[in-house]
């Protein structure tokens, strides 16, 4: 859990996620296994569901909620990839609610805490329909809970202006204030960072100018240290060499 979310979970747990959406089914009777399953799902009976719905996906034509109710009850029975898994394969039926499908499974990743699976399937579920909202409020918090704030603000931003009169928009806006409040506090900090490092390269470099012109001195000095001594020991050869000679200068004995 990154540091912002944890810091203001109070907020963000008031943003409701909407899950487990599914088409409505009035039934009255139950004289197929697809009529009595969903039934058994929404009267909150899954682990009965379960059986009854698995025989009307073996039936022709069964129509393809019955992949959303027999996941929906998969998942409530604690198995999750199951349902994951069947959705996945229901994404290709023909005349499925992808729509639907798509928003599910990432509602199912979101709450397995994969957060960028759950991201990516909301994605799915607004491409297959730009004007079905409520994914994108569920992908603004798939993206708060990566950390990634200038996308979900985006996100936010998009639900509250296609949704002003969602009843979940005060809460929103409260957030998006502190999100805000965090991404310019970040902002801040990386610039206090940017500017640290390039003082820091800066004076990296007067140091390293320093030390090369300390080395050009002590090179300097060296060298007319050494030219010195060999002046001085050039004149001492010199004067030797003079003093000899006037030592073994032939006398006159004349």
């Amino acid at each position: 859990m990154n540091n912002f979310f944890r810091k203001h979970s109070g907020v963000f747990t008031g943003i409701l996620i909407e899950l487990l959406l599914a088409a409505a089914l009035c039934a009255e009777s139950y004289a197929n296994p697809f009529e009595e399953g969903a039934h058994l799902f929404k009267t909150n009976r899954p682990e009965e569901a379960i059986p009854v719905l698995e025989l009307a996906l073996t039936r022709k034509d069964v129509d393809p909620v019955a992949y959303i109710y027999l996941a929906m009850s998969y998942d409530q029975t604690g198995r999750r990839e199951e349902a994951i898994d069947l959705l996945k394969k229901a994404m290709l039926v023909p005349d499925a609610d992808r729509k639907t499908i798509a928003f599910n499974i990432g509602n199912l990743f979101f709450l397995d805490e994969n957060y960028l699976d759950a991201q990516q399937w909301y994605s799915t579920a607004i491409e297959e329909d730009e004007e079905f909202y409520t994914p994108v409020l569920n992908r603004a918090n798939a993206l708060l809970r990566q950390d990634k704030i200038e996308d979900c603000i985006d996100d936010y931003e998009h639900f509250i202006t296609a949704c002003p009169e969602d009843p979940q928009v005060p809460t929103i806006i409260q957030l998006l204030a502190l999100l805000h409040e965090e991404l310019a506090a970040r902002e801040a900090a990386k610039a206090d960072a940017e500017l640290a490092a390039e003082e820091a390269i800066l004076a990296a470099m007067r140091e390293q100018e320093r030390l090369a012109m300390e080395r050009a001195l002590q090179e300097q000095m060296q060298k007319e240290m050494s030219d010195k001594l060999a002046a001085e020991d050039a004149a001492l050869l010199n004067a030797m060499v003079g003093e000899e000679s006037g030592t073994l200068a032939p006398q006159d004995t004349a």
